[in-house]
């Protein structure tokens, strides 16, 4: 339909939420959005990835301290069914048993 805005949006977050979220939530690590706003017979997108932001200086992104994460998607004024790819890259650490509590309370607490 001419004038019709539609978009998508996906967030990878340590524990489950009721909304997608965005990259300023503290619980979610990355997040996507595509927005197209069709103009009879032609469209414009527009598409961010928290990945395509440049890459800071931190040894790491986030901690999943738990073995739990959440992958979360959205759309309005969407035809057809939309659907998502992530790919997580994790690195196995050690930590002592309080370290590693102060980890756990911390992200289910977010």
């Amino acid at each position: 339909m001419p004038g019709t805005l539609t978009d998508t949006r996906l967030s990878v977050s340590t524990v489950t939420r009721t909304s997608v979220g965005g990259i300023g939530d503290n619980n979610v690590l990355a997040q996507s959005k595509v927005v197209i706003q069709e103009l009879g017979g032609a469209a414009a997108v527009t598409q961010f990835s928290s990945d395509s932001a440049p890459a800071t200086q931190l040894e790491y992104l986030g901690i999943i301290a738990t073995n739990d994460f959440a992958i979360n998607i959205d759309g309005n004024n969407n035809v057809n069914a939309h659907g998502g790819n992530v790919r997580l890259f994790g690195v196995r650490g050690t930590a002592s048993s309080s370290i590693y509590a102060a980890l756990v309370q911390s992200e289910l607490l977010s």
